[in-house]
């Protein structure tokens, strides 16, 4: 059973049960007519947050705890729809559209019915792809692995290897879900401790601050002079559980906790370092895993480039916005026709909260490299009138040098904030100590 909901949220939430008790408890969720249909339209009021406690129940099955937490984040008393039967992922027209329906059943004015226009338009210029990191498997390639040849290195068997589950997407950043068949173990290995480190540095702090899942669970953010993380097994319901960070530097004199945190020096991110166009690399490296079969042969320049060692090369800016969703959601776009006005394949990347669009440079079908200031604000502007919504910013990935991203988080304590009851420290000894809250 697949189930597309829409609501106020920005992004649309998709069901998916695979056995009868599966779908019993999902449909509970519900209200059903009298024929035990769900009803298409739903209200999100206490009745429904209490049926969202089944969910309990499901997340002992792999049922993901990100769904739980959208469902129970619809706006209270709102009204949101609910469609059986299909799930509308690669559809952003029809999403658009009930989106629109959804804010005028709520008595609000609908301000979507033009980025439903806009979005034909662009579904004019480009066809589309998207990948959902979470829910079912989806499988990229030659499912006979005597067939297979490697994406990357163009080697087959019996010159190499395809033992081992090479994610589309890193597993890391929360993409569990996307395989793709034609990457071999030597190409799997040699990206998993070159540039793949690099995008996870880039964005651990957030990783762990969002609660995103990896291979080993949630990550814990270690630097210079703090460790933090997400504890969920304090959960209660409605809630991510209790932020956990270790410091080194916690002074506290005379049991005065709020002076100590307020003076608390900057969290040290300096050995999280990554290089920025090994990010870029990877960005595009998980483009070419998820592109057709038929298109790989337009992009040998890129796969070149990912395989080579990080040089200064002049690259497209990447444009970036915060979202207020952590879906692992991954956009493949090609263009249609040549206008080549527009660059042949872009993809956006959802990583944590932080949204990427990024061109992948070097096709073949390009004209253009889209680096001169003039090229890529064509191509910015293109993207706005698309996406009004979002506020995008270019950033610049080229460079070859290391970096680190700096953290700038400030502490304050509510005076109403009780010790044992909102907060609590551990001493660790040799000068650290431990700190965690709801």
């Amino acid at each position: 059973m697949k189930i597309t909901i829409v609501s106020l949220r920005d992004c649309a939430i998709y069901l998916e049960a695979h056995t009868l008790r599966m779908c019993r408890l999902v449909s509970s969720i519900f209200k059903i007519d009298k024929t035990g249909a769900i009803l298409p339209v739903q209200i999100a009021d206490e009745e429904f947050r209490s049926r969202l406690k089944q969910l309990d129940i499901l997340g002992k099955n792999g049922f993901p705890e990100t769904i739980r937490y959208e469902l129970n984040n619809i706006p209270v008393n709102s009204k949101f729809i609910v469609i059986v039967g299909r799930d509308y992922q690669t559809d952003q027209i029809i999403l658009y559209r009930l989106k629109g329906v959804v804010y005028e059943f709520n008595g609000k004015e609908n301000f979507i019915q033009p980025y439903a226009e806009r979005m034909e338009q662009f579904s004019s210029n480009y066809s589309v792809c998207i990948f959902n990191g979470q829910g079912r498997m989806q499988y990229i390639g030659e499912a006979d692995k005597s067939k297979r040849v490697c994406r990357f290195c163009h080697r087959s068997a019996p010159l190499t290897s395809f033992t081992h589950k090479s994610h589309a997407i890193s597993e890391s950043l929360g993409y569990k879900s996307l395989v793709c068949h034609e990457e071999c173990d030597e190409c799997n290995e040699y990206f998993s401790r070159t540039i793949e480190p690099d995008v996870v540095n880039m964005h651990s702090f957030l990783l762990s601050l969002c609660g995103i899942s990896g291979k080993k669970g949630i990550r814990k953010t270690c630097g210079e002079n703090f460790k933090f993380w997400l504890d969920r097994s304090s959960r209660q319901y409605n809630s991510q559980g209790t932020f956990m960070m270790q410091l080194k530097d916690l002074h506290i004199e005379n049991g005065d906790i709020r002076t100590g945190i307020q003076n608390l020096p900057p969290l040290d991110t300096s050995s999280l370092k990554y290089i920025p166009q090994n990010v870029y690399k990877c960005f595009c490296k998980y483009a070419v895993s998820c592109l057709p079969q038929n298109q790989i042969g337009f992009f040998q320049k890129t796969i070149d480039w990912i395989n080579a060692p990080a040089n200064y090369r002049r690259l497209p800016m990447v444009a970036s916005c915060s979202v207020d969703y952590t879906t692992p959601l991954f956009s493949l776009c090609i263009r249609k026709e040549q206008d080549y006005r527009y660059p042949y394949c872009w993809a956006s990347l959802n990583i944590a909260n932080v949204r990427y669009m990024f061109i992948v440079p070097f096709s073949s079908q390009d004209r253009y490299s889209f680096t001169t200031k003039a090229r890529y604000q064509f191509f910015l502007d293109i993207l706005r009138s698309w996406f009004p919504v979002l506020d995008m910013q270019p950033m610049q990935l080229s460079s070859s040098k290391p970096a680190h991203t700096v953290v700038d988080m400030k502490f304050t304590m509510d005076d109403r904030c009780k010790l044992g009851r909102d907060y609590f420290i551990i001493d660790k000894g040799n000068g650290e100590k431990e700190i965690g809250g709801q």
